[in-house]
């Protein structure tokens, strides 16, 4: 199918559109998945490490500068998350969906983190304990959960590219 070759960056700008735009309106207590986190995992889980992170890095920056405070966080953690699904490229046991589900999930879990050293070095302050049980591991499960679905979509989006992929890896 032609259209398949559209998938994986349609994947992308709907993950921008969900976590700039939709979840920022729509959540529930301020629980929400952050998908662009699971489709670099995916990503990198399918494609390899360094494309991944230099993808994750390209639209970490434009999503900064569009939409964040400080220019360079999100670009470091979809960096780093981009690079964790690469550690996984072409592993047997990467085939299923729980291996990019946890990756995910601590990438989120990271990302959190993140964010709150960079709050806390601003001289903000937050009750961690209760911000860790609220927002931060119910954020990076909703992560893992989405990951699944969306792993399984980018695995049939790519699975042209992956099979060329591996073929060159093993010949070359």
């Amino acid at each position: 199918m032609r259209l398949k070759r559209f998938w994986v960056p349609l994947i992308f700008l709907l993950g921008m559109y969900f976590d700039a735009i939709f979840f920022a309106r729509v959540n529930f207590y301020g629980i929400h998945p952050d998908v662009l986190i699971a489709a670099m995992v995916s990503y990198g889980v399918l494609m390899g490490g360094l494309p991944a992170s230099i993808l994750g890095c390209l639209l970490g920056l434009y999503m900064d500068v569009m939409f964040g405070k400080v220019i360079g966080l999100t670009a470091i953690s979809y960096m780093t998350a981009g690079y964790a699904g690469g550690l996984f490229f072409q592993k047997f046991y990467a085939d299923n969906t729980v291996i990019p589900a946890v990756t995910a999930a601590s990438g989120q879990f990271l990302q959190e983190h993140i964010m709150a050293a960079a709050m806390a070095l601003r001289g903000g302050s937050f009750p961690y304990l209760l911000t860790l049980t609220t927002h931060i591991l119910p954020c990076a499960l909703a992560t893992g959960l989405l990951c699944i679905p969306l792993h399984l979509l980018m695995r049939y989006a790519l699975e042209q590219q992956t099979r060329l992929r591996g073929s060159e890896t093993h010949h070359g």
